[in-house]
């Protein structure tokens, strides 16, 4: 057994003694004081109590450090979400807004391929109008300088080369009768007299005749009056033309003969003693004839025999007279000479005497 040995102050040295005691060994050491002892528990107690403040003072800061880091990162995450919640809002706002745009398109552009269609339609349908009713379509535009002409109008007019010109620039082949009037048109057209065209005319064409045309169109203009586009048709009437003028040929001439009519004789002796009477120098004169038993040829022969001797005394008597002078059928047999500008009453008398010499032999 080892039991402790306490040394008085006094005993300072290191004694180091060993003696068997019942068995045992003692030894012998240097033990601190309890001065000594107690110091060294200060010290740890102290050292012990430094640590834990430390200890403490860490822990305090690294708290208050996390605890700002969690306020940090909290309202780092409040942000972020609030961030979120409007860039959710946004998103979902501008998604409503592009599916609106989205629908609108779609309108505008079911709109735009229901307008195509129906222009496509009313396009083909003013195509087949024009191309029925026969006409060509001209387009001009002033600031371009360019004439548009279809195909039809080509055709009515004989060209076949692009003509980029003015419509005045055809006015060379309008016919010298109508090229006043045509010219007329155009002037109160570009003096902003009207916007309308509508007139007729003959125009050469390119094989060297004349065909009637009709020119119609509508002038567009600025805010400064200005003629902008002019556009319209233009219609071949030459067979219309030709049938008003055999109307009015039937209505003033005789069918059969071909020669002035009672309406159209008796206008003309209106005329002479119109000039007759501004001018005393002028002098006319007319003659009366018919043919003696006509009807009896008629009767005897037949209408076709009868007809034949019309044609032919019409053909001897007009040989007879000059260009300025009128023959005309009044009625079955009946006739009428009309000279104008004869110098005596003998020219009159002269002719008089000769119709009958002409187609006696066809009494025989």
């Amino acid at each position: 057994h080892t039991e402790e040995l306490f040394l008085s102050t006094e005993q300072q040295e290191r004694i180091i003694h060993t003696s068997p005691i019942h068995g045992t060994f003692w030894d012998l050491v240097d033990i601190p004081t309890m001065k000594l002892l107690e110091a060294h528990r200060q010290r740890v107690r102290l050292q012990v109590l430094t640590v834990f403040v430390i200890f403490l003072t860490a822990t305090f800061f690294m708290a208050r450090l996390i605890r700002r880091e969690e306020r940090g990162r909290s309202r780092a995450e409040e942000a972020l979400l609030q961030s979120h919640q409007q860039l959710e809002h946004r998103v979902e706002q501008r998604t409503r807004e592009l599916n609106e745009k989205n629908l609108k398109l779609m309108r505008e552009i079911a709109e735009r391929h229901k307008a195509q269609e129906a222009l496509a339609t009313s396009e083909q349908r003013y195509a087949l109008a024009v191309n029925g009713a026969n006409d060509g379509i001209w387009d001009w535009s002033p600031r371009k300088a360019k004439l548009y002409l279809s195909r039809r109008c080509k055709s009515i007019l004989g060209e076949k080369r692009p003509l980029n010109a003015a419509p005045m620039g055809l006015l060379r082949r309008v016919h010298a009768d109508e090229r006043a009037t045509v010219k007329e048109v155009f002037r109160k057209v570009f003096n902003g007299e009207t916007d309308q065209v509508h007139i007729e005319f003959r125009m050469r064409h390119m094989t060297g005749g004349y065909r009637w045309v009709l020119l119609r169109g509508v002038v567009v203009r600025d805010s400064q009056a200005r003629i902008t586009r002019m556009a319209g048709s233009l219609s071949d009437v030459t067979n219309r033309k030709l049938a008003e003028e055999e109307l009015v040929r039937d209505a003033m001439h005789d069918k059969l003969t071909g020669l002035p009519n009672r309406a159209l004789f008796k206008d003309r002796v209106t005329q002479a003693l119109k000039s007759a009477a501004r001018n005393r120098d002028y002098h006319f004169a007319v003659l009366y004839l018919d043919l003696d038993g006509f009807k009896g040829v008629n009767d005897s022969l037949g209408h076709k025999a009868g007809d034949s001797l019309l044609i032919e005394v019409t053909a001897r008597i007009s040989a007879l007279i000059r260009k300025e002078d009128t023959l005309a059928r009044l009625s079955g047999d009946e006739f009428a000479v009309l000279l104008t500008k004869i110098d005596h009453s003998e020219d009159a008398k002269v002719l008089a005497q000769r119709i009958p010499v002409s187609y006696t032999h066809l009494r025989a």
